[in-house]
């Protein structure tokens, strides 16, 4: 039986694919179809990768969008907490909200991060849906295709599994758990498999993209990959796939964005909303006032720039409402907006999340037993959704 079994590595880059280090990915490279993949200004690389489109096409780029109508509405009344915030509170605050959302058949889990809790009521989650699941995002999904097709499909993102759209949940969010639970499944057969791991991703923010702590988990995780395409070969006639959506650089320096603005005699949320993401500023404005000396403010940063209507259009993300913002300042490759809603106050080494260059591109591998090495040119991400109807036929 034949199947294509798809692997996302997060934050691979291609500097780690060497014979020391990922000697089984090096040698799979070097007998398949190979490209480097231009990332995306966008959070939601993999609803790119899934549907062929665009951010400004699918309405996902950033994980937080200003909403009156917010799933953390309940937090207007407990906006005391910013006072005893702890990682235990917050630990409570997600597993309340999206015990709410999960009723509301909500199956995407969400975290609050580090929005402040005074501040949460004022935005909410563009994605509320599992990626394979039914009318995850308007438009049509590779998982919406197959089940057109009847192909059958199982998807494994920990701690959710999905087998042709019959969901479950299961304890623990490791790689190695994601690899054992997808060889479980060699007990039935399935057409399609896509498995992701959370790989490098965390470790290159907090450790960098050159640490002993980043190598040694990709020698580890080179490893994994190994087993399980050795035990998929065993059963089917199999077509492998493994990407990556996104690369790292190195942080080199912050900016602090709040001190900038609180320079100014404008009061947050009643001149002005701001979401601060890792690398971009987003703003709405409630009165001229507010946009003009904001405005004013960001032109002084030499270290970012406000995305103008053609940046807008050249990277894809020109929406034609403002939930992300009436005004997006983004920063250099290399700059860290701290405090952000993310890291809170915690500097990381390492991100990514900025303009496509060419640092922060990906990898993607194929291979087939009739593949033979094939340099591809550089490709954007959104290619991947082609790529893996023509593995299928579809």
């Amino acid at each position: 039986m034949e199947c294509l079994l798809t692997i996302e590595i997060d934050a691979l880059s291609k500097t780690y694919i060497t014979k020391e280090l990922t000697p089984f990915l090096y040698n799979l490279k070097n007998k398949s179809h190979f490209s480097d993949l231009e990332t995306n200004l966008t959070f939601f690389e993999y609803i790119d990768s899934f549907t062929g489109l665009y951010p400004e096409e699918t309405g996902a780029f950033s994980t937080f969008y200003h909403d009156k109508i917010s799933t953390y509405n309940w937090l207007r009344y407990f906006r005391f907490l910013d006072n005893i915030d702890t990682k235990f509170t917050r630990f409570i605050i997600n597993g309340i909200t999206n015990l709410g959302r999960l009723i509301k058949g909500k199956n995407n889990f969400v975290s609050i991060s580090r929005i402040p809790i005074k501040k949460a009521h004022l935005f909410d989650t563009v994605i509320n849906k599992q990626i394979c699941n039914t009318n995850s995002i308007k438009k049509e999904t590779l998982f919406d295709l197959l089940r057109k097709k009847e192909i059958k499909h199982c998807y494994i993102n920990l701690p959710f599994i999905s087998k042709n759209n019959e969901n479950k949940y299961i304890f623990g969010l490791s790689d190695e758990k994601a690899i054992k639970s997808a060889i479980k499944t060699l007990k039935e057969s399935y057409q399609f498999y896509h498995i992701y791991l959370r790989g490098i991703d965390d470790l290159t923010h907090y450790y960098g993209i050159n640490s002993d702590e980043v190598k040694n988990r990709m020698n580890q995780i080179d490893k994994l990959i190994e087993g399980l395409v050795t035990k998929f070969n065993n059963k089917y006639n199999l077509k492998l796939m493994i990407y990556s959506l996104h690369g790292m650089i190195p942080v080199t320096k912050t900016i602090n964005i709040l001190e900038l603005l609180d320079k100014s005699d404008l009061k947050e949320n009643e001149d002005y909303v701001i979401f601060l993401d890792s690398t971009l500023a987003r703003f709405w404005f409630k009165n001229k006032n507010a946009k003009e000396k904001i405005i004013q403010t960001l032109n002084n940063i030499k270290e970012g720039e406000i995305l103008t209507k053609d940046r807008l259009r050249k990277y894809k993300i020109d929406f034609k409402d403002n939930r992300y913002g009436d005004l997006i300042f983004l920063v250099k490759p290399g700059i860290l907006i701290l405090p952000n809603y993310f890291q809170g106050n915690n500097l990381v080494k390492a991100m990514h999340g900025y303009v496509p260059i060419k640092e922060l591109d990906g990898v993607f591998i194929y291979n087939d037993k009739n593949t033979r090495y094939k340099k591809i040119n550089r490709q954007n991400i959104t290619k991947i959704y082609g790529s893996i109807l023509k593995s299928m036929n579809l």
